[in-house]
């Protein structure tokens, strides 16, 4: 009986091991699946400058009517207006490769385009690069704003994971647009993040890979951020940087919205 009992608690021990190992080999490949994604994100938000007479895709565009896709499918309205299917398109790719990577495919109806352009794995910092562009074409907060590759004097966050909420209050591993700590005024909680808090509070940043973000930045290069170092304006705009300040906020804007 006690040689029994001992081998039923090597056995117990080895497959919690062996558990441990395998959810621990989830985790590691979920977060190599992100890094690759934001790589690619990068470098074909990149390589929209040199197809776009020099500038870069915006993050949200309400000048676009419609957006055909290489298979013929045609989106339209805020589905094309939000930056996943416009940048499928500019990288000749699914969008489906772009937006539901993750958990997030398993969240949303990946048949409705709108719920996939609102709610794609990563978000763009579209109010300082990129931009957020009005029906006029005029960019919100202009003077702030890297729309083309000569105005970057330093590198910025462009993606980083993201996630909502749902209206039951579940969370969504996906959202389509960043909130910087600051704007005109602070936009985040001021509380210190912990697990289980309600993304919009912190941007829609989704620190899903062991309570860090993966970020990609405008120079290709990828880290993996806790949400509380993301509070540093310098890593979102080229003037707090320039400036070196964390706590930047940019003036108020008489065109344009936040």
């Amino acid at each position: 009986m006690l040689e029994l009992l001992i081998t039923v608690s090597i056995l117990v021990v080895l497959a919690s091991l062996i558990f441990i190992g395998v959810s621990q080999g989830f985790k590691a490949a979920g977060k190599a699946q992100d890094i690759a994604l934001a790589r690619d994100l990068t470098a074909g938000f990149s390589a929209t400058a040199a197809d776009g007479n020099g500038r870069y895709l915006a993050g949200y565009d309400r000048r676009v009517d419609e957006v055909v896709l290489k298979n013929g499918r045609v989106v339209a309205g805020p589905t094309a207006n939000r930056y996943p299917f416009r940048l499928a398109r500019e990288m000749e790719t699914t969008v489906e490769k772009i937006a539901l990577v993750g958990k997030v495919k398993e969240q949303v109806d990946t048949s409705n385009d709108y719920l996939v352009s609102l709610y794609p794995a990563f978000g763009i910092n579209h109010y300082f690069v990129g931009g957020d562009v009005q029906e006029d074409g005029s960019v919100s907060h202009e003077s702030e704003c890297v729309t083309r590759p000569e105005q970057a004097s330093g590198s910025v966050i462009v993606f980083a994971t993201a996630g909502s909420t749902r209206g039951d209050g579940g969370i969504i591993n996906g959202y389509n647009t960043l909130t910087p700590p600051c704007l005109t005024t602070r936009m985040w909680s001021t509380e210190t993040w912990s697990f289980g808090a309600d993304p919009t509070d912190y941007g829609n940043l989704d620190a899903r890979h062991r309570r860090k973000v993966v970020v990609s930045f405008l120079d290709g290069s990828i880290r993996s951020l806790e949400v509380e170092e993301m509070r540093d304006m310098r890593l979102w705009s080229v003037k707090a940087a320039t400036e070196n300040d964390p706590d930047y906020k940019i003036r108020r804007s008489r065109r344009g919205r936040l």
